[in-house]
């Protein structure tokens, strides 16, 4: 059997011995061995701060574009299941009301995040509708006696 040197394991337990070291090490002990290297122990430490700083935004900027990333995909996924919805804003809005209706009727629970369906605009009504539609909310019922049109009588 050869003996292998296990490199990763070795550089562990030198950065281990170090931040030992350093834990264990007073204040003071720091501070006099960075003026005995020509360092200022107050630039030192806004350094280190700064770099900290840098290193934590860096991360949640990571994590802000990650969960970006994962509502972009999600918003597309909802909308992969096209359904062909009325040609107008105001039919769209019609059947999102029969929509709510006949959920309502069937007391199945549905929460929305706009309550006030006149405060939608057209984009949030249609987005809202194919996210429906891939539920499976829009079922015939709610399709009866809808025009495409929205010509309201």
């Amino acid at each position: 059997m050869t003996d292998r040197r296990d490199y990763e394991l070795e550089l562990r337990r030198v950065v281990d011995r170090i931040a030992s070291s350093v834990l264990e090490a007073t204040d003071e002990e720091i501070e006099e061995e960075l003026r005995a290297e020509g360092e200022d122990p107050a630039a030192s430490a806004e350094e280190l701060r700064a770099q900290l700083l840098g290193l934590v935004d860096s991360e949640r900027e990571k994590r802000f574009a990650a969960a970006r990333e994962r509502h972009r995909r999600k918003q597309e996924a909802a909308e992969v299941g096209e359904v062909e919805l009325p040609g107008t804003p105001e039919a769209r809005m019609e059947l999102l009301v029969a929509v709510v209706a006949a959920v309502a009727r069937r007391r199945t629970p549905l929460t929305l995040q706009h309550r006030d369906l006149d405060g939608m605009s057209d984009a949030d009504v249609t987005r809202l509708l194919r996210q429906l539609a891939k539920l499976g909310a829009l079922d015939a019922v709610a399709l009866e006696g809808l025009s495409d049109e929205g010509d309201g009588d």
